[in-house]
């Protein structure tokens, strides 16, 4: 099948509108859609471009991240990771999503994140992730607080528009999915050292085609995915280390 000029520039010019609508989005802050469940104390909005994440308190000694990170005088930065709480989510979490898929988004964290935390360790040998805690140790833990699902017959109707005339892929302003985490970091005693969240949307493709469009929770695990990775790589360097963000999604699985 042959394709007119009109269509494949359409193709194009459509692919160029998706990264920059995700260049734009990704960029700003969605410190305000972030609800206040209790599992974190303080919840300020970030201002640190270092940090990739929406909300961020405490991330403020540089010289003794430092010292830590970079083995000065033997020092070490320990860390012990609870498992993923999923106790403190929001009211409509609790409407939309049974207690089994939000267990099965739990597990899956705990993996994510022990993964990308075990490897961040190999690369760095004063960056240390212990089973039990010592009086060095610093305790992280992370929460899942809001979920809303991907609402599959929106990726349906959004396939269907895609394939229109070859990709002229506008995207209706259909309602996605989110997830929100939050984490804090204490003492072996619970005294809190730092604490942080972040929302994010569904990111579907910028081809305007996802397959995860028509899951209810894989848009969900691929945020999990990347907060492992951005959580694994703030916590492994030094504190001028900038973690970015991902802000765009190329392929449609």
């Amino acid at each position: 099948m042959k394709y007119s000029a009109k269509q494949i520039s359409g193709l194009y010019l459509s692919i160029g509108l998706g990264f920059l609508s995700i260049l734009f989005t990704s960029c700003s802050s969605d410190f305000d859609k972030i609800p206040k469940t209790g599992f974190i104390d303080k919840c300020e909005k970030n201002t640190n471009s270092l940090v990739p994440f929406d909300a961020l308190v405490g991330y403020d000694h540089p010289k003794e991240w430092n010292d830590r990170i970079n083995g000065v005088n033997g020092k070490k930065q320990y860390v012990y990771l609870a498992p993923v709480d999923i106790s403190h989510v929001d009211a409509d979490t609790l409407k939309h999503v049974n207690q089994e898929n939000l267990k099965k988004l739990g597990d899956y964290f705990n993996e994510r994140l022990a993964f990308y935390m075990n490897q961040a360790a190999k690369k760095n040998p004063n960056f240390v992730v212990l089973n039990k805690k010592n009086k060095q140790t610093a305790v992280m833990q992370v929460a899942i607080i809001s979920v809303a699902p991907t609402k599959t017959s929106a990726g349906i109707a959004k396939t269907v528009l895609g394939f229109v005339k070859l990709g002229f892929l506008v995207k209706p302003a259909l309602s996605k999915g989110h997830i929100v985490m939050a984490g804090r970091v204490t003492d072996r005693n619970g005294k809190m050292y730092m604490e942080f969240a972040d929302y994010e949307k569904d990111h579907s493709s910028v081809l305007g085609i996802d397959a995860k469009d028509y899951e209810h929770y894989a848009h969900h695990r691929t945020n999990i995915d990347q907060w492992a990775k951005n959580i694994a790589d703030v916590f492994s360097t030094p504190y001028e280390h900038k973690t970015s963000r991902k802000l765009v999604y190329v392929t449609p699985w």
